[in-house]
């Protein structure tokens, strides 16, 4: 993979010394890129929105791989307390957090297979399915009964003035109501 920039990495990986240790396939099939994926030890996702999807997380998570990613709410919601985490834009971090996942490779999987479970228990097309239908089920039905009256309607504001219109403040005098 490393689409679109295969020759960038691949000389960034030699430069580096790890050209041995990766491979970069270039554009793959998006049907195929779930069995590539699977072929990893351990993912790393350095996305750092707050705010915006990480789409990616649910394949590697699909495919049980273990994970390491920066730890923003959007990883924490996906991973929750699975993934192996580093602080935010802190590359030395990152770098840790991938080398402890390496360095022990039975938690890594037992981390793996766990993620795995909770995307086939809260990401997979019926639970969504499930969440739509009922999301549309609760906007489009009545409620069971309408709410209770807590306060007592004011009288018309027409029928205040009606009512008072000829009455002078006490305390301002010359002021009618």
């Amino acid at each position: 993979m490393g689409f679109p920039f295969v020759e960038h990495y691949r000389r960034l990986a030699q430069r580096l010394g790890l050209a041995a240790d990766v491979l970069f396939t270039g554009m793959v099939p998006f049907a195929d890129a779930p069995r590539h994926v699977a072929l990893g030890d351990v993912a790393v996702a350095p996305k750092l929105s707050a705010t915006e999807g990480s789409g990616k997380l649910l394949t590697y998570m699909a495919s049980a791989l273990p994970v390491v990613a920066f730890d923003t709410p959007v990883h924490r919601e996906y991973l929750g307390d699975l993934g192996f985490y580093a602080a935010p834009a802190d590359s030395h971090a990152l770098a840790a957090a991938l080398t402890a996942a390496l360095h022990d490779p039975l938690a890594a999987r037992t981390r793996g297979a766990a993620l795995r479970a909770r995307a086939v228990q809260h990401y997979t097309w019926p639970h969504a399915a499930a969440a739509i239908e009922d999301v549309y089920h609760r906007v489009s039905s009545p409620p069971a009964q309408p709410p209770p009256e807590t306060t007592k309607r004011p009288p018309p504001l027409v029928n205040l003035f009606r009512r008072h219109r000829h009455a002078r403040s006490p305390a301002v005098p010359n002021a009618w109501f």
